[in-house]
């Protein structure tokens, strides 16, 4: 009989099972198989899901059931697929030096995901970006392997300083978030300062706290424009030190108080506020030591009183220092830049005279483009001479030269500098005939 011949299937489930997520979706295809131990005849063994079928995120419970004619027995196993939530570690990167209006800019964040769906950039600023503000400009950015990059070009109008936040959406609806500060942009419309970037904030200068740490700052300080407007100042001031959680924003600079002495040194007063509350006066001090008689180095120091008070400090990065001192905290990353007023009859145009007086003869052509620029200047000489290299030569305001090199005629070129913002002279020349350009990187 068939009892005297066989006996009853016993089956063993494979231990639970856990993986990622496809990349690409919110799902998983996964792969099983259960053990028949015991049974006669062999038995056929069913799942309540099948092998190599796709699995949502989560837990998903697995019966497997083997049958034959002498009865059947089951187990049971998890299937778990998970999703990686966005993180950033990094933060937002891609620069901390001012940006010039209607120039093209990118920022990049890291998110340790390769799923994300939707990038979204917020500048505002508030200084904030809490989840109760209104961002100023929001930009839908994109994404690759994980990277959420932003572009963008502000034009004079939008100029000021911004916090920026990033938002990145994965497939399966997961969000992070990372914040900067500060994104600087100015319209260079005359004379006038910017800044962005770090300092490290020495133990003492926050009052009452002994906390050490690098703080940001973003800053653009200029006089309005119009004849009415001639003695009030335009821009903003930013200054955050997280380990110390003080955060200033300026809500007012005061009239006249903008004062650029040497071309390096600039200071600035207002009033503001403390963490969103109160009125606190303050004074920014500056150097740009890559203008003409710097050291290279720029600086900064702000200065901050209590609310309402005029005598009671409580920061400043460089305590025991008179007002009208220059500044020695030089920054750890960013740039101090003051920008010189455009003048048709300024030194500038002086030295170009200067230079030019010397023969230049015809039958040499340059031409050029990408100028002003903030990296590189790119000309094609022309020249019916193809013997001779083409020299060219840079020099700043101070006639000093600052690069030289020889290139091949009838070429384009792409002249890459690291040479600080300011006018240059470029002199392009073959077998005795020259060509003078002025060039402006900001």
């Amino acid at each position: 009989s068939l009892k005297s011949n066989g006996t009853a299937p016993e089956i063993i489930c494979p231990e639970d099972i856990t993986l990622s997520n496809t990349v690409g979706s919110c799902s998983s295809i996964v792969n099983f198989n259960a053990t028949e131990m015991v049974g006669i005849p062999a038995s056929v063994i069913t799942y309540s899901h099948e092998p190599g079928s796709s699995f949502a995120l989560g837990k998903t419970v697995v019966t497997a059931t083997a049958t034959n004619a002498f009865g059947s027995s089951s187990c049971s196993f998890d299937v778990i697929v998970t999703n990686t939530i966005p993180s950033n570690t990094e933060g937002i990167l891609g620069g901390i030096d001012p940006i010039k209006a209607g120039t093209d800019f990118e920022l990049f964040a890291d998110f340790n995901d390769d799923n994300l769906s939707s990038v979204t950039w917020y500048f505002s600023s508030d200084g904030n970006l809490t989840n109760g503000d209104i961002a100023e400009y929001v930009f839908t950015g994109s994404y690759m392997d994980g990277i959420a990059l932003g572009s963008f070009n502000f034009d004079e109008s939008q100029a000021g300083v911004y916090t920026v936040k990033v938002e990145a959406v994965d497939l399966c609806g997961e969000k992070a978030e990372s914040k900067y500060n500060y994104v600087v942009i100015y319209d260079p419309g005359g004379g006038f300062v910017t800044g962005g970037g770090w300092i490290h904030s020495p133990y003492g200068a926050l009052v009452g706290y002994n906390v050490t740490g690098r703080a940001n700052f973003g800053l653009v300080a200029k006089y309005k424009s119009g004849k009415n407007n001639v003695l009030e100042l335009d821009g903003n001031t930013n200054f955050q030190f997280k380990e110390g959680n003080f955060h200033f924003k300026s809500n007012e600079y005061d009239e006249m108080s903008l004062v650029i002495s040497g071309k390096k040194k600039a200071t600035y007063r207002g009033s503001g506020t403390v963490n969103g509350f109160g009125s606190h006066k303050f004074l920014v001090t500056v150097i740009d030591g890559h203008a003409l008689g710097g050291d290279g180095y720029d600086k900064f120091r702000i200065k901050i009183w209590a609310d309402g008070s005029s005598s009671q400090v409580i920061y400043d990065n460089e305590f025991n220092t008179q007002e009208n001192e220059d500044s020695t905290t030089i920054l750890g990353g960013g740039s101090i830049v003051i920008h010189q007023p455009k003048s048709k009859n300024g030194e500038a145009n002086k030295i170009i005279s200067a230079i030019t007086a010397e023969e230049v003869i015809d039958g040499l052509e340059v031409m050029y483009w990408s100028n002003p620029s903030a990296s590189f200047l790119n000309f094609k000489v022309k020249s019916n001479n193809l013997k001779d290299d083409v020299e060219v030569m840079v020099f700043d305001m101070t006639n000093k030269l600052v690069h030289q090199g020889h290139l091949e005629p009838n070429a384009d070129y792409s002249l890459e500098s690291t040479l600080p913002g300011g006018v240059y002279i470029l002199r392009v020349t073959q077998s005795g005939k020259s060509k003078i350009i002025k060039i402006i990187r900001y």
